[in-house]
Formats: structure tokens, sequence, C-alpha cells
């Protein structure tokens, strides 16, 4: 089965982790996956080094000779079936192959609010696209929910996959909660300012890295202090094996592996009370906090206490249900049914 995934670039961010995994996956089934990226940035090189990935870089907002080349790039590659994810690579990815037979499949992995980019040009272009697509995979309930609210649309859930092996569960030795983390894209909605508002109150023995990139770079970088590092990595499950506790102060998610990579390494998870997080299936094992209350967020930091009970119950919950071979059975179903 040659398989085809398509996405924006190979950054740091959840949905492009999942996308390596999948590839990971089929490579390892013997299948032939390859990778479209349109932007010049791969982070996964070593991962990725016996599997094809090609940059189709779109130049500007509108590129006739992107489609072109795009779609001669897939004609070449041959694929038995293309599964897209993130919009961008989902849209462009339909009108290249407007007179192709070859199926499409759309991983959705966020909701749409506040997006200013996502006009009703956009909307429109999508709707009237939509015969394109053979099957719809969400990968959470909420995220199901609201593109059957402002679309119709309908389709099938799977629940993203880690590598368990590589995020292994160890207990610590260092259990205090001083030694914060915050793994993610540096966007508005992860609630990236709030985390400098939490590091303001809390007492100047606790430390927090930031993994990311993103537009908010910049903003991040201008207030860095002693207290607060930046670091950009793919290799995050030594992060979590030496940090306290993973803060989320997102205003909303679809369905974010960071908290399964935490989880299943043993760093307990603080949380904003978030679209995204309130259905994850390990809400359970997940301490929340109302919304944007930073009081309230640096008050649970402060009494958190670990319990090893309750971190290897979530572990044991991720090897049954959120593996990547959990996920990769699933979508490997959805894919030998189009063919």
């Amino acid at each position: 089965m040659r398989i085809l995934f398509v996405i924006d670039s190979l950054t740091i961010g959840g949905a492009e982790r999942v996308v390596v995994n999948l590839a990971r996956y089929f490579k390892n089934k013997g299948e032939s996956p390859s990778i479209i990226i349109l932007r010049n940035e791969n982070r996964f090189k070593k991962e990725l080094s016996d599997i094809p990935v090609y940059l189709i870089k779109k130049r500007y907002k509108i590129d006739p000779r992107f489609i072109s080349k795009l779609r001669k790039k897939i004609m070449d590659i041959k694929p038995n079936i293309i599964n897209t994810h993130l919009f961008t690579a989902s849209l462009w990815t339909r009108i290249a192959l407007l007179f192709s037979r070859i199926p499409i499949i759309v991983t959705y992995h966020n909701v749409l609010w506040n997006e200013k980019w996502y006009t009703p040009f956009h909307k429109f272009l999508n709707i009237i696209l939509r015969r394109k697509i053979k099957e719809h995979i969400f990968v959470s309930k909420d995220v199901q929910k609201f593109y059957k609210k402002i679309e119709a649309l309908d389709g099938r859930i799977i629940y993203n996959g880690i590598d368990t092996d590589k995020f292994y569960f160890k207990e610590r030795i260092n259990k205090n909660n001083k030694n914060l983390l915050f793994v993610g894209r540096l966007i508005e909605r992860k609630g990236i300012s709030d985390l400098f508002e939490i590091m303001k109150k809390l007492d100047s023995d606790y430390k927090l890295t930031i993994c990311g990139v993103g537009p908010l770079e910049d903003y991040v970088k201008i207030h860095l202090n002693e207290n607060i590092h930046f670091i950009k990595t793919t290799d995050t499950p030594p992060l979590y094996r030496n940090h306290s506790i993973l803060i989320m102060p997102s205003y909303w998610e679809g369905f974010p592996i960071v908290p399964l990579e935490a989880l299943s390494s043993d760093c307990p998870v603080i949380a904003y009370h978030s679209p995204g997080l309130i259905e994850h299936p390990l809400k359970d094992y997940i301490t929340f906090v109302r919304s944007k209350n930073i009081d309230e967020f640096v008050e649970k930091i402060r009494n958190f206490e670990y319990n090893y009970t309750q971190l290897k119950k979530a572990r044991r919950l991720i090897e049954r249900n959120f593996s990547i071979d959990a996920m990769g059975k699933k979508y490997c179903e959805v894919f030998r049914l189009w063919l």
C-alpha cells in the first residue's frame, strides 16, 4: 500500500508528531509511506531518514504554479491513498486533485474558534470541495462536535497515539513540584502569556522550561529570565522525565498528545478546564483549573502532591488505548476500505 501523508510542515507540534508516528507505523508494517510538506521545515529528519519527504513550497497566497507542482509530485508518487492533516494541506490537495480518483482521507486536529484567517471564502471553498473527501477522521469528540455543528460533517473518531517505548514510565526519585514544563506550539490559544503571569506569582525557586516553536517565539524570548528557559527540540522524552509537572494553560485543544506523553512518562499534568481537555479520555488523571484563572493555577502548582498510583493507572490506559499501534490499526482499517 502506497500511502501519502500531506501536511503544512514538520515543525514541533501535535499534528506533525501524529504524521511522523503514522508514517513510521506503516513503514514498520512493510507498507510504502511518503510525506509531502508545504513549508521548508522538517524537524524529524532523523526519525524519517528512511521515509521520503518531499517539499512542494507554496510561495505566495496565490501561487498557480504551486497547484501544478503539487499535482505532478502526487502523480509521480502514485499513492493508493492520501491522508491530509491540517486545513491548508487538505484544501490544496483537494484543489490539485480536482479531477483525480485517488481517495483522500482528511484528519481534523483542531477546531477553528477565533481563527481570523478562516474567512467565509475559506469555508465556501471547503464546502464545495467536500465531495473529494472519502472519509473524515476526527481526533476527539470535541473536534467532531465542532465540525458537525458548523459544516454538518460526520465521520469517525480515531484518538492520537504515542510511542510508549520512547515515553516510558519510571517512578521519579525527586518528587518536588518546582521544575515546570510547557511543550507545544507558541500560539495565542496555548495561553503563552498566561505562562509568564503564572511564573510571576510563584516563588523564585520555581523554574519553567518552554519547548516549542511558533509565531510567538519572539514574545517568549523577550520575557525570558533566570527562572524561565526556552528550547527547541523534538527529543521530548528526557524533558518529561526531568521535570516535575507539565502545565497546559491552553484556551482550547483538539486532542493534544502532550498530556499522553507526559502521563506516560510519569510526569503529572495541570491544565485549564478547556474544550479538548475536559472530554479527554485521560481527564480523570489531569488536575484541572478554571480557564484563565491565574491565581487558581498558581495554587494548584504550590499545593500539588505527586501520586504514583494514579499516574501508573494512567500509563496502563495509555498502553492499551493510545499507543501508535492502537492508532495505526484504526487508520489501516480506514485506508483499506477505500483501496
